[in-house]
């Protein structure tokens, strides 16, 4: 970061509380929690509503339609969620 600050003055962009774990993101030269950061800019799968899973290199990886932009988990395509016959968007 480049940058100095008081313990105190270390704080989350999203809760105003202070950060006090070793892990930290950044967005720009603003500081977040994990946790905060991932409610904030993680995707979450318009299936199931839960967050898109990392891969294994800790990289988000989905899958999106080309015309609805339906963002979803790569599990979908083959663990039986019903589709569309007509738009084929993922139900």
């Amino acid at each position: 970061m480049g940058a100095f600050w008081h313990p105190e003055c270390f704080c989350c962009r999203a809760c105003s509380q202070p950060i006090t774990e070793n892990e930290f993101s950044l967005s720009g030269r603003n500081p977040y929690h994990k946790s905060c950061f991932k409610e904030l800019h993680h995707p979450k799968c318009e299936v199931c509503h839960q967050f898109i899973p990392t891969n294994g290199a800790g990289l988000i990886e989905y899958r999106s339609h080309p015309y609805w932009k339906q963002k979803y988990c790569p599990s979908h395509e083959h663990d039986c969620t019903a589709r569309c016959c007509s738009c084929e968007r993922l139900e």
